[in-house]
């Protein structure tokens, strides 16, 4: 094993690859915000959300190739501020 991979975690490659790929970012995202309405999934959307902001300075860039608005918009962004 190499020691990169040793001494990066899991959120930071998660964090390089979004920032790598925005058309994968991109779909993250919807699957996000898809998933916040979903009890079982909203941890999991929550995370992915974080990765994304992180990845991108907020998620408002990504938001047109998403296509995400009014009260999706406000659901990511009133869970992402709740856990920051």
């Amino acid at each position: 094993m190499s020691n990169f991979f040793a001494s990066v975690s899991h959120h930071e490659c998660e964090v390089m690859e979004l920032r790598a790929d925005r058309e994968l970012a991109v779909e993250y995202m919807k699957m996000a915000i898809q998933a916040l309405g979903n009890p079982d999934e909203s941890a999991s959307a929550l995370r992915v959300l974080q990765a994304l902001a992180e990845a991108y300075g907020g998620l408002e860039s990504l938001r047109p190739d998403a296509g995400v608005n009014g009260s999706d918009w406000q659901s990511a962004t009133a869970a992402l501020a709740l856990h920051n």
